[in-house]
């Protein structure tokens, strides 16, 4: 009886939910459906009914069993069998894909080498593994070979042998399948042997079949298209199949003979087994019995030699390239001369073939091409082939040899500038402005800076930085936000000894662009020129980089530096968009000294590619000479720092400088970095380097040597009088100094850090109302956003300072405010509390107070609601424990603790925590273990002299005073008092905190001594500290005033 579709559902309803009737085979019908307990998709397949009344049910499960346990990759296995009213069914996993048949149906052309050598390792492993545990398939068809992601899997496996296994003898004597028009097999894919119906068949027949699948899959036809079944299988029988390499020309040789020995009418003379299918795959040859026989060496060992000989070539142009540069010709025409000689290899290997045969068996060299090859015969050999090969490299390896030399010679087109004088080693160039169209202005920005990328990892030249260039043009009394045209490149790099000019154009050609390069003298004079096609703005850094490699090796630079520098979208970005930002935000810093508008503009560049490295440091530039905050400068650096290999070398330098001084704050590797770009790039390291480099060796408080390299930084930077007049301070140089802020003044007339720089020279002498009027100027004068926020936040820690804490407050409230107009990072209100609470506790006498404005913002839990990177913790625990709560303290020093618990952070945050420890052990009356953190203080993590020494000093001091020890407290404070330190000022926390205390205590000390000169001194400098302190600290300064006066007395008249 037929089973039908509803009825196969009613009766597997419960393990099986049937979705649709797939088609099917010979000896199937086969179904889609979900196995319910598992939820998963099957392939149920039914025998027909008629079948299914000439087999056994019982032989056919037992054959069917041992089909199940074939478990391989390429075989899809049977899951589960059964059988309704008689007629067997049985479940095989779905595979997604589709057949091998759909394949061939459906290619528009020749299934490609690759594909059928694939497949075929497939279907070779599969029966590799079934036919080691004595399982013949005897049906493999394109039907029965499923395609999977990439993967061929062979379907129904031991079907055909348990169908065969299971036919009853009764009733049907002498009928076998076959007759009754069942095969077990397929014709058009049967053995001979298996057509013959005999029933001692072997792996064999299935190798067999997969040559006929194989041979129909290279040809998109039957190997014998007979009409009948019974046709079909005489041509197996008796017909010899055309050799598919004759149709096939592109398919490899070893794969065409081997199908064609799959397909041999003898089993004896196919391959012995799945194994040697697999093994001649990969190019082992098989002898006669089938195994797998030893490579011959003739064709297949020249070429052999060619490969080897190819790889030769190839790796000395490679090598070559790397130690001593080749033109950009140089390695793809290596390649080329190894690639010609294959077919010399082929056509000679088939000549000496032909010759071959035409002696050993004449009749077979025929054909038009066998003719010819026998002809050439006597004139061709593997000697003269590879004589010629030889010449041809030689030949090319002289003509580069030569082209080198002429190079190197400053010689023809191409000869080096540096070589025929027309060039200085280190000469200065100029960057102009690239000459474009009003509409491919930005544009043109993106392709100047994308060039000075390019230009700037050249050891020969260096480069004029765009803030250098402003600075001239500002000397040449010209904007220097001006554009900088060609003209006006050459007009300035005549004024300031630049050699030449770096000068571009971009014109639009239809969707693409074409882009021009040259390198222009001062005169006029054209030393070289290059251009470059780019099909669409997408190409047009790519087109940029090549003519600034060509203008690099033509300058003298190293060839073998130019090819080995990194790819232009590699070190910058492959956004044209993003770098069309950065080219903008880099400006706004360089140029026009916008911060704010760089820094808007480099945050959407790195929001297009966040991995853009160069954007990443740059905009950590301009969050740091922007004043928005440590913790946002220095998250810009660690990622500029964490994409480091995307940027060129110079810029990778200047990253892990960075990184390694600000956010690390290990300043021997910072020094390590920073001699490395002494040494690789010299005349950039000037521009680049000598600002930092000199901060890493003035934070050791090696100052002659940070004065010596500041000294280096150019006269146009703001950055050179900065550093300067910090280290000469440092030095007690204070006529020096004032010199250098004279000069910054007189070149720098609306920057504000001139006033600071006074400030803290007047700080430094005790001039406290000089260093008053300094930040007043700064505050008046100021006019940026920036300049404005920065003006008062110095004026909030003056006064401070100074005992006027109501209007510190206020100047703090006020640059709080600007702070986050602009973005910028800002004290919390809770922050702000915590400082207050230390104002009350440490000079305004409010003990009680400061606690309660602790206790109001949630005491030490309050810290949980201020970013971590702005806790300032030392606040609260300075309060708490001058307030004498050391339990207080010990909780708050805790929580730091816990925040910087891995060993990088804790050496970063090493002298923080060592004071923080040394104030908790004081507040316990714990001298020794104060004592001891306060020596701790005097390094830092990276195992460099701490630059704040005053301030272990002023600790130390407080420590012995409470040991009742006035003789080295006073010798502590003097030296405090005496001794100018620029680390007074710039970690002012110190002189905030204890200045005040430091004066009262000294002038005590000192009067109990019998010092009444000094003891004068050190009250007035404290009445001229607090002489116009608020109305609560008056009765302070009238109590010193009255001790003057009591002291005047004791004075000798």
């Amino acid at each position: 009886m037929t089973l039908s579709f509803a009825k196969l559902q009613h009766e597997l309803r419960a393990t099986y939910r049937l979705e649709r009737e797939l088609g099917g085979g010979g000896m199937s019908r086969v179904f889609a459906a979900e196995e319910v307990a598992l939820g998963r998709r099957v392939a149920l397949k039914v025998l027909p009914p008629e079948l299914a009344g000439e087999l056994s049910l019982e032989r056919f499960r037992r054959e069917l069993l041992i089909a199940a346990r074939l478990q391989q990759a390429n075989i899809v296995p049977v899951l589960s069998a059964g059988d309704l009213d008689g007629v067997p069914w049985y479940t095989m996993p779905f595979v997604e894909g589709r057949s091998l048949r759909d394949r061939l149906t459906e290619a528009a052309g020749p299934v490609p080498p690759t594909e059928i050598v694939g497949i075929a390792r497939d279907v070779a492993r599969a029966l590799a593994y079934a036919h080691a545990r004595g399982i013949v398939h005897r049906d493999i068809k394109p039907e029965n070979i499923l395609l999977s992601a990439g993967t061929a899997v062979v379907t129904d496996f031991g079907i055909a042998k348990a169908v065969d296994a299971a036919r009853t003898r009764g009733g049907t004597a002498g009928l076998t399948l076959t007759s009754a028009g069942l095969a077990i097999g397929t014709p058009a894919y049967m053995s001979p042997e298996q057509a013959m119906g005999d029933e001692s068949i072997d792996g064999r027949a299935d190798l067999y079949a997969l040559g006929c699948v194989l041979h129909e899959a290279c040809t998109g036809r039957l190997l014998f298209a007979a009409v009948t079944p019974q046709s079909q299988l005489a041509a197996h029988l008796s017909q010899a199949p055309v050799h598919v390499g004759t149709l096939r020309p592109d398919l490899p040789t070893h794969v065409a003979d081997l199908i064609m020995t799959m397909l041999a009418k003898e089993p004896v003379a196919r391959p012995a087994s799945a194994d040697a299918v697999l093994a001649a795959l990969d190019g082992a040859p098989l002898t006669r019995s089938g195994s797998v026989a030893s490579p011959e060496m003739r064709t297949a060992g020249a070429l052999a030699r060619w490969g080897a000989a190819a790889v030769a070539i190839v790796g000395i142009a490679l090598a070559a390239d790397r130690i001593i540069g080749l033109p950009e010709w140089g390695l793809p025409g290596a390649i080329a001369i190894a690639l010609a000689g294959l077919p010399m290899v082929i056509g000679t290997g088939f000549i000496r073939r032909s010759a071959r045969m035409a002696v050993r068996s004449p009749g077979l060299a025929t054909g038009t091409m066998a003719g010819l090859a026998v002809q050439a015969a006597p004139y061709v050999s593997w000697h003269r082939t590879a004589r010629m090969g030889a010449l041809a490299a030689g030949a090319f390896g002289i003509g580069t040899a030569a082209f080198l030399g002429l190079r190197a010679a400053g010689i023809g087109p191409e000869g080096s500038l540096l070589a025929n004088g027309k060039l200085k080693q280190s000469a200065r160039l100029v960057v102009a402005d690239f000459a474009a169209s009003v509409a491919d202005s930005s544009l043109a920005r993106v392709a100047g800076e994308a060039v000075r990328t390019a230009l700037s990892e050249g050891s020969v030249t260096s480069l004029m930085s765009p803030s250098d260039a402003a600075a001239a043009l500002e000397r040449m009394q010209r904007d220097p936000a001006a554009p900088l045209p060609l003209a006006l490149a050459r007009e300035l790099a005549e004024r300031e000894g630049v050699a030449a000019v770096v000068a571009g154009d971009l014109t639009r050609a239809g969707d693409g662009w074409i882009v021009g390069l040259r390198l222009v003298t001062t005169s006029g004079e054209e030393l070289a020129a290059y251009r470059a096609t780019a099909n669409g703005t997408g190409e047009l850094l790519e087109a940029l980089e090549r003519v600034s490699r060509k203008l690099r090796g033509r300058m003298g630079e190293s060839l073998a530096r130019v090819n080995q520098t990194p790819d232009l979208e590699r070190v910058t970005t492959g956004s044209l968009d993003a770098f069309r930002l950065f080219a903008e935000g880099a400006r706004a810093v360089d140029v026009e000294h916008d911060f704010d508008r760089a820094v808007l503009q480099l945050k959407k560049a790195v929001a297009i590619d966040s991995q853009f490295a160069m954007a990443w440091r740059k905009l950590g530039v301009a969050y740091a000479n922007g004043r928005f905050g440590s913790s946002l400068s220095d998250s810009a650096y660690a990622k500029a720092f964490q994409f480091r290999d995307r940027l060129p070398g110079l810029e990778r330098l200047r990253a892990e400088g960075s990184y390694y001084f600000s956010v690390l704050e290990d300043r021997p590797r910072a020094e390590q970095v920073y001699r490395e770009m002494m040494q690789r790039f010299p005349a950039q390291f000037i521009r680049y380097g000598t600002t930092n480099y000199g901060n890493v060796l003035a934070g050791q408080r090696r100052f002659a040597e940070a004065e010596s390299i500041a000294r280096l930084i150019p006269v146009h930077l703001v950055q050179r009088y900065e550093n300067l007049h910090g280290i000469l301070l440092a030095q007690r140089k204070f006529l020096p100094a004032d010199s250098v802020a004279n000069e910054m003044a007189r070149r720098f007339p609306d920057n504000l850090v001139v006033y600071r720089l006074r400030a803290d020279r007047a700080w430094m002498l005790n001039d406290w109302d000089a260093s008053t009027r300094q930040i007043e100027g700064a505050v008046t004068n100021a006019k940026r956003a920036s300049d404005r926020a920065a003006a008062y936040g110095l004026l909030a820690g003056e006064r401070w300072m100074r005992g006027r804490f109501i209007e510190g407050l206020d100047a703090r409230e006020k640059a709080r405010a600007m702070d986050a107009a602009r973005g910028a990072e800002s004290e919390s209100a809770v922050v702000d509390s915590m400082g207050q609470a230390l104002i009350d506790v440490n000079f305004r006498g409010r003990t009680a107070e400061g606690l309660a404005r602790l206790a109001r913002i949630g005491g030490v839990a309050a810290l949980d609601t201020v970013p971590e990177e702005r806790r300032k913790y030392s606040l609260m625990l300075y309060a708490y424990a001058l307030a004498g709560k050391p339990t207080e303290a010990a909780a708050v020093l805790a929580r730091m603790e816990r925040m910087v618990p891995d060993t990088m952070r804790q050496r970063q945050a090493k002298v923080d925590l060592s004071f923080s420890r040394a104030e908790v052990a004081l507040a316990r009356k714990d001298a020794v273990t104060a004592l001891r953190w306060a020596d701790s203080t005097r390094t830092r993590g990276d195992g460099t002299a701490a630059f704040c020494w005053p301030c272990t000093e002023v600790l130390r001091a407080r420590i012995y005073d409470t040991q009742e020890q006035p003789d080295s407290v006073l010798q502590i404070l003097d030296r405090y008092l005496d001794i100018s330190d620029p680390s007074r000022v710039e970690a002012n926390e110190g002189d905030f905190l204890f200045l005040p205390w430091a004066l009262k205590r000294s002038g005590e000390l000192h009067a109990s001594a019998g010092h009444i000169r000094k003891a004068v001194d050190r009250y007035e400098l404290l009445i001229g500290l607090w002489g116009r302190a608020d109305a609560d600290m008056q009765p302070t300064v009238r109590d010193l005033r009255a001790r003057v006066a009591r002291l005047r007395e004791r004075l000798p008249r």
